[in-house]
């Protein structure tokens, strides 16, 4: 639905929470004047010029533009701008002709890209210091955020973003490959009702959960996860993960189940943690979780597991006992 002239209602009432503003302030940039932006309004492709740019204004495409650029280009968002599209992102960089998009000390900037029409590709596009951006009646929480967009990311980093996601993927089909996610200010990968494959990606320090998923079906294939302050891998809201090759250590919990998640974990490490395995149901909407670890050495923790009644934990196809009671209260305090 729509609401006032020009803006775009974004409530999803079947959300169990809302994901995005009700208003964002949907206003196109008149883009004729832009020095950085070469338009083909036959395609309804603009394309960013390569070589060094300031965004200093909000940089909102037309509905249904697909916004382009190449390697060899620097661009710094100034004076808290944003870019934000409603239509298909394809950032295309190269091994030592890569994208950067960075932002002044003390700026905030955030990207949003809704309703893609087709695959939003970023390929070698190093991002850093961009944060979601605390305008007021929104709640946008990734500094880079694909709501309804399916999207291809590789060769990409995400580095000091100052947000509650440094990538938030919502309701779209993602594929996420050959990436870093380094020093997050709170959780580095956020995944609300996706499906997708997440492979060969490294996470460290993270200051809160390096992964989350929420109503999504994932497979992992290697992952390499250090210093998160909470959770390495926290699935939740009826998820489906199957990972392999976890490398996870020095995080405060190694994977959890909870709120009807079905998990398996094969092939990994899990070291160095407060609380290796967890499984509980936290939402009384929800049912309990469960998790299967096989072929997985778990070493160096406070507390192998954490397991409440009515959820499961396998480890190495041995059913674990019952060892605790009232997990949320003890870890959410509420």
């Amino acid at each position: 639905a729509t609401g006032g002239e020009g803006m775009v209602d974004l409530i999803f009432g079947e959300d169990p929470k809302s994901l995005l503003p009700r208003n964002s302030g949907y206003h196109a940039t008149s883009l004729a004047d832009l020095k950085y932006i070469e338009v083909d309004t036959a395609s309804k492709i603009a394309t960013i010029r390569q070589g060094q740019w300031t965004i200093d204004r909000p940089l909102v495409l037309p509905a249904g533009y697909e916004l382009h650029c190449q390697g060899n280009t620097t661009i710094t968002m100034a004076n808290n701008s944003r870019i934000e599209t409603r239509g298909a992102v394809r950032f295309i960089g190269a091994a030592e002709s890569p994208i950067v998009i960075t932002t002044d000390k003390g700026n905030w900037a955030h990207i949003l890209i809704k309703d893609g029409q087709r695959d939003s590709i970023l390929d070698h596009v190093h991002i850093s210091n961009l944060s979601h951006t605390p305008a007021l009646g929104t709640n946008i929480t990734g500094a880079v955020t694909f709501y309804n967009s399916p999207v291809i990311i590789s060769n990409c980093s995400f580095n000091h973003m100052q947000a509650e996601d440094s990538l938030n993927l919502i309701r779209s089909t993602v594929t996420v490959s050959d990436s870093r996610f380094q020093n997050a200010m709170s959780d580095a990968l956020d995944i609300d009702f996706c499906t997708g494959r997440l492979t060969n990606l490294t996470f460290n320090t993270s200051g809160n959960d390096a992964i989350d998923l929420s109503g999504s079906s994932i497979e992992i294939d290697t992952a390499i996860i250090n210093d998160a302050g909470d959770k390495a891998i926290s699935c939740g809201e009826a998820s489906i993960l199957r990972a392999t090759k976890l490398q996870i250590a020095d995080c405060e919990v190694g994977v959890t189940s909870k709120d009807s998640s079905d998990v398996i974990v094969t092939d990994s490490n899990i070291q160095n943690t407060g609380i290796g395995l967890m499984a509980f149901r936290k939402k009384p909407e929800f049912g309990p979780g469960d998790l299967a670890a096989s072929q997985t050495n778990i070493r160096g923790a406070k507390h192998r597991y954490l397991l409440e009644a009515g959820s499961s934990i396998m480890i190495n196809r041995q059913s674990q006992p019952t060892n605790a009671k009232d997990i949320r209260f003890d870890l959410y305090d509420n």
